[in-house]
């Protein structure tokens, strides 16, 4: 499993990453996202099997595959979302 950086990463840096079929699907809008020091809108997975459990996000008004990101989550990771 690849690892990765300790900064954040924007959506399609994580596409390049991990690219992956993802066990269940987590709907997540953008403007509800928290922001951090910076003002990135962040989110963050905390998932124990990442041999068999995944995490997605959808960023609102994506569409189509481009629009599916997708992470295994065996650590947590704070992901960049930009606000599209």
């Amino acid at each position: 499993m690849p690892t990765l950086p300790k900064r954040y990463l924007n959506t399609a840096e994580v596409c390049h990453v991990y690219g992956c079929t993802p066990d269940y699907l987590e709907s997540v809008s953008v403007a509800d996202l928290p922001r951090n020091k910076r003002g990135h809108r962040t989110v963050l997975y905390d998932v124990i099997d990442c041999e068999r459990h995944f995490a997605s996000f959808r960023i609102a008004g994506d569409e189509g595959s481009a629009g599916r990101r997708e992470l295994p989550t065996a650590l947590p990771v704070a992901v960049h979302v930009s606000a599209a």
